[in-house]
């Protein structure tokens, strides 16, 4: 057989990283599912504009979501693409503003929600459509004003 290539006796292993490599290459993994709900304060005013971001918290999820908080306080979350949700799991959920983002203005955002590691929001994601209300404390008139628009 000179001058053929074959995979002989050696031909499942092959298979398997082929089809480990097309999966990877297909963006198949975990399922997703839709997060879109709203921020608001605890007086039930909107948050008019910033960033959410939902930051893992168990080993099985290894990617953060994130998404734009629009003038009415609404937002869905996106992993890889546009709109395509979010892993079944446990999240911090952060709360930040646009900073030097143009036209991105919005109400100030209390520090505190800004990280994933000092924001006492959490959420869990269930293999169904969510629709989470995040209510925040105002920010703090002491805190230094953040202004979204250059």
């Amino acid at each position: 057989m000179s001058g053929t290539w074959s995979m002989g006796k050696h031909r499942w292993p092959w298979v398997a990283v082929l089809a480990l490599a097309l999966g990877a290459a297909t963006g198949c993994g975990r399922p997703k599912y839709p997060v879109e709900g709203k921020v608001v304060y605890k007086d039930g005013s909107p948050c008019t504009g910033g960033m959410i971001v939902f930051e893992p918290l168990d080993g099985k999820v290894k990617t953060s979501s994130r998404g734009h908080i629009h003038k009415d306080g609404s937002f869905f979350l996106s992993t890889d693409k546009e709109k395509d949700g979010v892993e079944e799991g446990r999240y911090r959920v952060a709360v930040m503003p646009l900073i030097g983002v143009p036209g991105a203005g919005g109400t100030p955002i209390n520090g505190k929600y800004w990280s994933p590691s000092t924001s006492p929001l959490e959420y869990t994601v269930v293999p169904a459509r969510n629709e989470p209300r995040f209510e925040m404390d105002r920010a703090d008139p002491r805190q230094r004003k953040i202004v979204n628009d250059p």
